[in-house]
């Protein structure tokens, strides 16, 4: 590659604000600082999509505040094969830093307790004389995982997130929903 072109794609990079000076990586993971994130991944029997809302609480641990909406379709006794369904889940919980590689990523363990809705329908079919047979029902439980952000500046970071949780009081979907995706996350003060 031209010398003369490296030097200017360093300097166009450096201009976008993608490389910063160190002094300004101390900006990261300080106490009082917010964040968003916004998620798409695959669950257990479907996709999901997550928004979550986050203040460090110190700069070792972080304190979340998730909503999730899953879909999918699902084989169930009482509504039959293939049937779609829609969950709605809102958990609370903290992340501890587990570890960082340098300035760039950072790798929490979140815990959380999550409450969940979910809702099963069957279609109209002369099978069932007409009638739309429905599934709900309500759970809770907590779920644990494995967050990494990626940091591109000290605003915008990527997200990854692999977790496990268990529902009780009998969910109509499943009791261990699976969950990895990944998105991105805006921090601010």
């Amino acid at each position: 590659m031209n010398p003369l072109l490296r030097v200017a794609l360093f300097g166009a990079v450096c201009i976008l604000g993608l490389v910063r000076p160190m002094a300004a990586h101390a900006q990261r993971e300080v106490k009082h600082l917010n964040s968003l994130t916004l998620q798409y991944g695959k669950a257990s029997e479907g996709t999901y999509y997550r928004f979550g809302y986050s203040r460090f609480l110190s700069d070792k641990v972080r304190f979340d505040v998730v909503a999730l909406r899953e879909s999918g379709r699902e084989d169930h006794p009482k509504t039959g094969l293939n049937t779609p369904y829609y969950g709605y889940d809102l958990g609370l919980g903290i992340a501890p830093k587990l570890f960082r590689l340098g300035e760039a990523v950072y790798v929490h363990l979140p815990l959380q307790l999550h409450g969940r809705y979910d809702r099963m329908t069957q279609s109209l079919t002369e099978a069932s004389g007409g009638h739309r047979e429905v599934t709900q029902g309500f759970s809770a439980g907590p779920e644990i995982g494995v967050t990494a952000d990626v940091y591109l500046t000290n605003w915008v970071s990527l997200s990854g997130q692999a977790s496990q949780g268990y529902l009780a009081f009998r969910p109509p979907v499943t009791s261990w929903p699976r969950y990895y995706g990944g998105g991105i996350r805006f921090h601010f003060r």
